[in-house]
C-alpha cells in the first residue's frame, strides 16, 4: 500500500494552497511567520535518489522566507518503523537538490538554503534521531570536542501518529485535515471509516467545495485501504443526495479507467469480503498489475516463470501479501518465498 499512500499525499500537496495551509502549522512559528506564503510554489522534478525511490515520496518547494528564496524540502516517510538514518536522509536529498539546482544553473555561487520537513505516520511514533551528530560514532565527550568541525544536520518532523486529532481538524483546512487524518488512521479499514464519520462536516466541506480530484483521490486510496465502495457511499449519504451522487459518480469514473477493476468484481459477484478478495479473484493480470504498482517494472523472465508456475490459490496468497499494508518485502524473491511459507 505504500504507494498508494505516495499517490494520495502528492496528489494533494502538490497544490501550493494545501502545501502552504501544511506547511505553515507544521513549521516552528517563526519561520511560518517569516515566509510569504503566496509566493509558495511547487518545484518540478524529483531529487531522491534512485535507490531511495522506492521508500519515499519527496516535494520540493519555493518560498520567500525574509525576503529570501528558500526551499522546503518536504519528504513523506510512511514505513512503519522510523528511519534511524533519516538525518543522513534528508543530507543526501539536500546534496541531490542543490546538485540539480547547480546543473540548472551554472554560475551559482551560494547555495540556497534547504529546509527539510519529514511528515510522518507508521504503527509506532517516531523515537529514531533527528540530527546527524545523533548518528556520530562517538563518545559525549570527544563528540563535544569534535563538534564544530562536524557537519550537521536536522529535519523538521511532523509525527502524525502522537499528532492530536482535534490539532488535524482545527488547524488545517477542510482537504488537508481529511487527508492527514486519513493517512494516521489507515491502520485498518475501521479506523479510517470511523476518521470519516467523525469528520462528516470537513467532508462536508469538501463536497462543497467540489473538489472532484481531492474526492477522487480519497476514495482510491479508501478502496486500497479495503473500505468497501459500500461504506462510502452510506458516509456519503450522510452528507445528502448531491455528496452520494458525487461518490457514485467518482466511482464509475474509476471503474472506467481500470483502476477499480477489483472493486467492480468484487461488487458483481456479491463478495462480502470487500475489495481485497475482489481483486484477488480478478485474474492474474490484476497480480501483475500489483506487483508493478508495488516494485515497478521490474518482472523479467526468470520471475516471469516463477509466477507462472504459481497456482490458484497461491495468486490469492500473493495478492493478500501485496494488499497487506505491514508486509514490506525487500524484493520479489522475498514475496514468492513468502507466498510458498504460507501456502506450506
Amino acid at each position: 500500500m505504500g504507494r498508494k499512500h505516495d499517490e494520495l499525499f502528492k496528489t494533494t500537496f502538490k497544490d501550493p494552497r494545501r502545501a502552504a495551509n501544511a506547511l505553515r502549522n507544521i513549521l516552528p512559528p517563526a519561520i511560518a511567520n517569516a515566509a510569504d506564503w503566496s509566493t509558495l510554489t511547487v518545484v518540478p522534478g524529483s531529487f531522491v535518489t534512485k535507490s531511495l525511490r522506492h521508500r519515499h515520496s519527496d516535494l520540493l518547494y519555493r518560498v520567500q522566507i525574509g525576503g529570501q528564496t528558500t526551499y522546503l524540502h518536504v519528504i513523506f516517510e510512511h514505513q512503519s518503523r522510523p528511519d534511524p538514518l533519516m538525518p543522513f536522509r534528508v543530507v543526501e536529498y539536500g546534496v541531490c537538490a542543490w546538485r540539480e539546482l547547480l546543473r540548472a544553473t551554472p554560475k551559482l555561487r551560494r547555495l540556497p538554503a534547504i529546509l527539510p520537513v519529514v511528515v510522518y505516520h507508521g504503527r509506532r511514533p517516531w523515537g529514531a534521531p533527528t540530527t546527524l551528530s545523533a548518528l556520530y560514532d562517538l563518545d559525549a565527550e570527544v563528540l563535544d570536542v569534535l563538534r564544530p568541525c562536524l557537519p550537521e544536520a536536522s529535519f523538521v518532523l511532523q509525527d502524525l501518529v502522537v499528532t492530536d486529532d482535534e490539532w488535524i481538524r482545527t488547524r488545517l483546512s477542510a482537504i488537508v485535515a481529511l487527508v492527514l487524518g486519513s493517512l494516521k488512521h489507515s491502520g485498518s479499514p475501521e479506523r479510517l471509516e470511523g476518521w470519516w464519520l467523525d469528520n462528516l462536516e470537513l467532508l462536508r466541506q469538501v463536497f462543497t467545495a467540489d473538489e472532484f480530484e481531492a474526492i477522487e483521490a480519497l476514495m482510491r486510496y479508501a478502496f486500497s485501504a479495503n473500505v468497501r465502495p459500500e461504506r462510502v457511499t452510506q458516509v456519503a449519504a450522510q452528507l445528502g443526495a448531491e455528496a452520494e451522487e458525487t461518490v457514485m459518480t467518482v466511482l464509475d469514473r474509476l471503474i472506467e479507467q481500470g483502476v477499480a477493476k477489483g472493486i467492480e468484481q468484487g461488487i458483481e459477484q456479491g463478495i462480502e469480503q470487500g475489495i481485497e478478495q475482489g481483486i484477488a479473484k480478478n485474474n492474474r493480470q490484476v497480480s501483475k498489475q500489483l506487483i508493478g504498482l508495488r516494485f515497478g517494472p521490474v518482472i523479467d523472465d526468470a520471475v516471469r516463470d516463477r509466477f507462472d508456475a504459481l497456482s490458484d490459490a497461491e495468486i490469492g496468497a500473493l495478492n493478500a501479501h501485496l494488499l497487506d499494508p505491514d508486509f514490506e518485502p525487500t524484493s520479489l524473491s522475498a514475496l514468492f518465498d513468502a507466498v510458498a511459507s504460507s501456502e506450506g
